[in-house]
């Protein structure tokens, strides 16, 4: 989970110490790209060409370039979060539960995510809970999050999945961040009877969304670079397991280039 972009972006000097003419020469550069990136956005929008003939790369283009419109757009619902009712089923949902250790076990880590820690167990590392990594690939991923926001099925992985735990006693809740991803979702495990408060708070643009799903298996999704938190809770437990989505060509490139740090670093 990382800072919000638009932070830098704020404190960004796009001139520096550039002279006048300088000055004027590079915005004069930048908007003929933007005048040239708003024209391929708008053929590529009302283009007939579905996300599933389209290259991985111009997806990701286009989702990139849509996101930045949506930030300066006054309609409301332009980068709302979505919940789907039960993508998981109770019984689901408790065997998952049966699999968790303890809350004192040292397999609930605070060391993977710097910037925002998460009390929390990740998937691809638990053989115990692998299973789900294929389950919510084909179940929410591929048939769901990638014709919502304009991927072919098999453009889009996951960049981490993990079981977060809040606790009354410990870790309530979350600061506002943004993830580091291009969509995130969050679905509910345990029963919403065994806590009170919780939920995700968002934050697009004046307008802020509390989403707090009322039954295991219920999942929010929604575009990584929206703000949000998540609220603490004031009483027992609160498990739900957490999933990051991007294109599977930068996953690979960002594995292939941790791999070989690891290895420099041998």
């Amino acid at each position: 989970m990382d800072p919000s972009p638009s932070d830098d972006e704020a404190n960004f000097d796009l001139f520096g110490d550039l002279s006048p003419d300088e000055q004027e020469q590079t915005s004069a550069r930048h908007a003929t790209m933007n005048k040239a990136n708003d024209a391929r956005l708008d053929q590529l929008q009302h283009s007939r060409i579905s996300p599933e003939d389209r290259t991985i790369k111009a997806n990701r283009w286009l989702f990139m370039h849509t996101r930045r419109h949506h930030r300066h757009d006054s309609s409301p619902d332009a980068t709302l979060p979505c919940l789907i009712p039960q993508l998981l089923t109770q019984d689901e949902c408790q065997t998952i539960l049966d699999q968790l250790p303890g809350a004192t076990s040292t397999e609930w880590t605070t060391a993977r995510h710097s910037a925002f820690p998460t009390t929390d167990i990740p998937i691809a590392t638990t053989p115990s809970l692998r299973y789900l990594m294929p389950l919510l690939q084909d179940r929410l991923v591929s048939s769901v999050l990638a014709p919502i926001y304009g991927f072919a099925r098999h453009q889009l992985g996951f960049r981490d999945l993990f079981l977060v735990r809040y606790d009354s006693q410990a870790q309530q809740g979350l600061a506002p961040h943004t993830d580091g991803c291009l969509m995130s979702f969050s679905i509910l495990i345990n029963s919403p009877d065994d806590f009170e408060g919780g939920g995700t708070l968002f934050y697009t643009g004046s307008n802020t969304v509390m989403m707090r799903p009322t039954h295991q298996g219920d999942v929010v999704h929604h575009d990584a670079c929206i703000t949000h938190q998540g609220v603490n809770i004031t009483r027992g437990e609160r498990i739900i397991l957490v999933g990051f989505v991007d294109t599977v060509d930068t996953i690979r490139q960002d594995q292939l280039g941790n791999g070989a740090r690891k290895l420099r670093s041998e």
